[in-house]
């Protein structure tokens, strides 16, 4: 478990993309120790999931929306479609949709510029990484080492922001690289609104105005939606570590595009389910908000990412905040003798705040506005 002493000598704050080449090039078969996963949460990392062919019922829902975004499309399929988006945030908390109205020809594009991006040398990346030193509106950027973790370090390295794509860009291209920025622009624009009609959708569901969750993300109103583009490199021992351990989305909803590689789980039963690629398919997941606010009815689940020995993963995602003065409270429409309030009004900073204080980890960042559970010190 520990760093072999033998071969180069591998810095435990080095970038991901280094360690991956040190390692495939030396006789060392451990990785450095703070990458290395606790065994409850790697335990039986290629037995501990079923197949989807193999059970059926435990196959994540994958649901065509083209009716959705026909403005004169038949009623009866929208109502039947919308049901069905309900029904899979109340029982996964994950669905997958097809004719979702995004060019896959987009996607394909920025995955070219994205993977132009990685592999960049490291000095060069880390033009764009975060400094909080700077007078810039750039809060995320570039990140290959994760130096604030010091144990389960996930095995990737993210490009990321709210926005600003085009001033993060320059970071490393003065004169600005618009093959990158402008495609990976129109895609987390495309996620935005797509995200909206989402929302509206599920607002419904609930039996609540549509707009009820989308007027939060509109452009004249401050919100802490982010865009990333992950990269998971191939690693030599995928049995010690994760490209993203066991967790929840602490925000509202949460759209993924991923690559044909797969790797990505969702917890299901107490059972590691694989989501398996769909071509053309977007990833939809509830959120650690939305839980709360929908007072239940919608769950945000447990999902990890797996890594591989032979093939680097890639992943765009689009996460859906509200702003951090946000106030998450389930309406009193959904509180009822039936359905009781489960969980504590909370601001939504304050919330991100615990969650980075304790670190995302597992399903249990949610007890901290959970009226069944004891307040946090403080509040």
């Amino acid at each position: 478990m520990a760093i072999v002493e033998q071969g180069p000598a591998l810095r435990d704050y080095e970038n991901i993309v280094i360690l991956q080449s040190l390692l495939r090039n030396s006789t060392i078969v451990d990785l450095p120790e703070r990458y290395v996963w606790t065994q409850a949460l790697r335990r039986n990392l290629a037995q501990e999931y079923v197949l989807n062919e193999e059970v059926p019922d435990l196959t994540l829902p994958i649901i065509d929306v083209s009716c959705l975004l026909d403005g004169a499309g038949d009623s009866a399929a929208k109502k039947k479609v919308s049901a069905a988006i309900g029904a899979a945030c109340a029982d996964w908390g994950f669905f997958q949709i097809i004719n979702h109205g995004i060019p896959d020809e987009l996607f394909k594009e920025v995955d070219v510029q994205a993977r132009k991006f990685f592999a960049l040398p490291v000095e060069v990346k880390e033009k764009a990484k975060y400094d909080p030193r700077r007078k810039d509106k750039i809060v995320c950027g570039y990140n290959g080492r994760l130096t604030r973790l010091s144990y389960n370090t996930p095995w990737m390295e993210y490009l990321a922001d709210r926005g600003n794509v085009e001033q993060l860009t320059k970071m490393i291209w003065p004169e600005g690289n618009p093959a990158l920025s402008k495609p990976l622009e129109e895609m987390w624009r495309n996620l935005h609104t797509l995200g909206q009609d989402l929302l509206e959708v599920l607002a419904a569901q609930l039996g609540l105005e549509p707009r009820f969750f989308s007027r939060m993300f509109d452009d004249n109103v401050f919100h802490r939606s982010t865009w990333r583009y992950n990269h998971y490199p191939a690693c030599p021992r995928p049995d010690l570590t994760l490209g993203t351990g066991p967790h929840s989305d602490p925000n509202l909803f949460t759209l993924l595009k991923q690559d044909a590689v797969g790797g990505l789980q969702v917890k299901k039963d107490d059972k590691w389910v694989d989501v398996t690629p769909v071509p053309g398919a977007l990833i939809i997941n509830v959120g650690d908000a939305l839980e709360a606010w929908s007072n239940g009815r919608y769950k945000s689940v447990e999902h990890r990412v797996l890594v591989n020995e032979k093939s680097d993963r890639f992943s765009a995602v689009y996460l859906m905040a509200p702003d951090a003065a946000q106030i998450v409270e389930a309406p009193p429409q959904l509180i009822d003798d039936e359905h009781p309030s489960l969980y504590r009004p909370f601001l939504y900073g304050d919330y991100m705040t615990h969650m980075m204080s304790i670190r995302l980890a597992g399903k249990n960042c949610l007890d901290y506005a959970r009226r069944d559970k004891a307040p946090p010190q403080g509040q």
